[in-house]
């Protein structure tokens, strides 16, 4: 298990450097997994319609990356949380590098914590998170689209894109 050590991105202008979380729902019978990259915020909600295993959440991550430009996910910091014990596969899988959060350290995922909290407003807490993926991606489409003073008023979306252009 790789602890944090990762490209300084305090100031969060590295490209490729991700987080990812659940979001769990009411009586954590349901999940999304989130992942949001640390330079853009660019935001990917994966829905987890088989509940939240550690082997079911890697393989449904996979898959969301393997969608991505390549190249375009370096690394990954996750939480300590069990549904991510599985990430041993990820790396071989995407080629990106999953690296562990030091536990009780909201700063080692403070894009991801923030991002969370503007999703907690399309799937508040206490309620069940939805599987359809297309509702998810639309929650995502909609925060992607919301300029940020954070990136001069561009939206993550067009910050992802020119990212990607000047990268590959």
């Amino acid at each position: 298990m790789n602890r944090l050590k990762r490209p300084d991105i305090a100031d969060r202008m590295i490209p490729g450097n991700w987080e990812g979380d659940l979001i769990i729902g009411k009586d954590g019978a349901n999940a999304c997994a989130t992942l949001v990259e640390c330079a853009t915020r660019y935001l990917i909600i994966v829905a987890l319609p088989l509940r939240r295993r550690a082997d079911q959440v890697c393989e449904a991550l996979t898959r969301r990356i393997h969608v991505l430009p390549e190249g375009a996910m370096r690394t990954l910091t996750r939480d300590q949380d069990p549904e991510m014990t599985r990430h041993q596969p990820l790396t071989p899988g995407t080629g990106v590098d999953v690296l562990v959060a030091h536990p009780h350290s909201p700063r080692d995922r403070r894009t991801n914590d923030n991002t969370n909290q503007l999703i907690r407003r399309y799937l508040p807490t206490g309620t069940p998170i939805t599987s359809h993926q297309p509702y998810l991606d639309a929650i995502a489409y909609e925060l992607g689209n919301c300029p940020r003073a954070t990136l001069g008023y561009r939206n993550p979306t067009e910050a992802f894109n020119q990212l990607i252009a000047t990268t590959h």
